[in-house]
């Protein structure tokens, strides 16, 4: 009969302390390192950055581009106030030291014909744009004798308002008006400016003002 000696309390905690760690051991072993192997297959989730968010609220509107013209860009310039000043302006700027005495439309509104006055009473035409920003024709000198030059002379030198202020008065007896001739001239021993200015109902008016004080002497619808 066999007989074993009893394993002391000391000897006994050693034994399972090594039994533990051959355990431990062996099931580290059977994992086969599962443990890294998962920290490096674990999904990866994405995260937003702000470069990659798209804005989604669908109601603002998109802004017109930097080439697109608005309706008034495209419409045909108009041979009133406005138009007819720039086709004055250049035409000065065309004759040094002249005077404006007159401005009319041609061809249908297609160009204007501007009649200038020099310091000698010499009379110079051009021709214009519609827009009123080319020079098409002239300046060309008409050829007139002294009585003619002593006439101009004489209406430029009683005029007080120029051909834009006398522009303006006309379309203020018009309102909302389009000028199609406007000219410095003389009616019974007065110098006057007068013009003929297309209402909006398209019905012609003969305006004629004092071209020394401004003021409407007539306002006749034809």
């Amino acid at each position: 009969m066999l007989t074993f000696a009893p394993i002391s309390s000391q000897r006994r905690g050693r034994y399972m302390i090594a039994s533990a760690a051959v355990a431990l051991l062996t099931l580290t072993g059977c994992n086969g390192g599962s443990t890294n192997d998962s920290a490096s297959t674990a999904p990866v989730i994405p995260t937003a950055s702000s470069e990659s968010v798209v804005p989604t609220n669908t109601s603002m509107k998109p802004s017109p581009s930097a080439g697109a013209s608005s309706p008034t860009d495209s419409a045909a310039p108009e041979s009133g106030g406005t138009t007819l000043v720039k086709a004055g302006q250049t035409a000065l700027a065309q004759v040094s030291g002249s005077t404006l005495i007159s401005i009319e439309t041609e061809r249908n509104g297609a160009a204007w014909e501007v009649q200038l006055v020099t310091s000698d009473g010499t009379e110079q035409e051009l021709e214009l744009s519609a827009d009123g920003t080319q020079v098409v024709a002239g300046p060309v000198t008409k050829n007139e004798d002294v009585a003619d030059k002593t006439k101009h002379l004489d209406r430029v030198n009683a005029a007080k308002l120029d051909y834009a202020q006398a522009a303006q008065k006309m379309l203020s007896a018009v309102p909302n008006g389009t000028i199609t001739e406007l000219n410095l001239d003389s009616e019974q021993g007065t110098t006057v400016w007068e013009a003929d200015v297309m209402d909006e109902s398209n019905v012609k008016h003969s305006v004629q003002i004092d071209a020394a004080s401004g003021e409407v002497l007539s306002n006749s619808p034809n």
